[in-house]
């Protein structure tokens, strides 16, 4: 039996990219997640839910990402589509201080899940430093790569607008 991979929807060259303009819930402590106060960074919003098997074992694909990307300007944020907080803090136990793990107790009636129509888990989105979507449901050493590919142009042009300010 063959498995198969979903398709990456690279979103890059798109003219008119979406945008996450918020994302509301709590984290593992009960805080609100501050949206505004994350700024200059690639973000990896990972939809995923503790009774979906599969976004379970996504979850756990994730650590050799964040190890890859440490010192890259590069988060993740988790965005459990769970409605019991007992079962979410459980299955979230283990992640908590490699990313951020929010939930908003909603479920598929998540604000992010309905407006950027997810419809199935597990689903990611990846966003820029804007906090424009970039692509959508990329993992593994894709997203890996493309982050860096990323960070590598954004150290070109600001080595560049050195450059051009010193000939000025």
């Amino acid at each position: 039996m063959m498995l198969l991979q979903p398709k990456i929807e690279d979103l890059t060259n798109k003219s008119t990219p979406q945008s996450v303009h918020s994302l509301m819930g709590e984290d593992r402590q009960g805080k609100d997640i501050k949206w505004s106060e994350i700024r200059d960074k690639y973000i990896l919003i990972d939809f995923w839910a503790s009774w979906n098997p599969k976004s379970v074992v996504e979850q756990d694909s994730l650590v050799p990402v964040i190890k890859a990307l440490k010192k890259e300007k590069f988060l993740i944020c988790s965005v459990s589509l769970d409605v019991d907080k007992e079962a979410w803090l459980k299955s979230s136990d283990r992640d908590t201080t490699q990313w951020k793990q929010i939930c908003d107790f909603k479920g598929w009636n998540n604000s992010i899940v309905k407006n950027q129509n997810i419809e199935s888990l597990p689903s990611n989105l990846l966003l820029d430093k804007n906090k424009r979507i970039i692509a959508r449901d990329i993992r593994g050493t894709k997203l890996i790569d493309k982050v860096k590919e990323l960070i590598k142009k954004d150290k070109e042009r600001e080595k560049q607008k050195k450059s051009s300010k010193k000939k000025k």
